[in-house]
């Protein structure tokens, strides 16, 4: 994979990461609200809303443990491809220089 298309790579993994963290963010308030509102339908005693809460709770539990996976091997994608453009980078600093044309070839002038 040459430097460029390593690079676009990086930033489109970086997005989709970002937009993963984002969306585990929102689902812990969301989490946190409905772990609310639950706790009031249980002292409430109001069985039909705590069944429904319940199961949107587990739904959204379910999501949140799908997208912290994602992003945990988002993130292990992140780190590949930027530990291959650092090699890369390093390959091509290690390559000799070579010196530049002072003369044209063959004597042509």
């Amino acid at each position: 994979m040459d430097l460029v298309t390593a690079a676009t790579t990086l930033r489109k993994q970086l997005v989709s990461l970002q937009t993963s963290d984002n969306n585990i963010a929102s689902l812990d308030v969301e989490l946190a609200r409905l772990g609310g509102a639950c706790l009031r339908a249980v002292i409430e005693e109001n069985h039909y809303q705590q069944l429904h809460l319940l199961l949107r709770l587990s739904v959204c539990e379910g999501v949140h443990t799908m997208f912290t996976s994602y992003s945990a091997k988002k993130w292990a994608q992140v780190q590949s491809t930027a530990q291959s453009i650092k090699s890369q980078l390093e390959a091509d600093d290690s390559e000799p220089m070579i010196s530049p044309v002072t003369s044209s070839p063959a004597g042509h002038n």
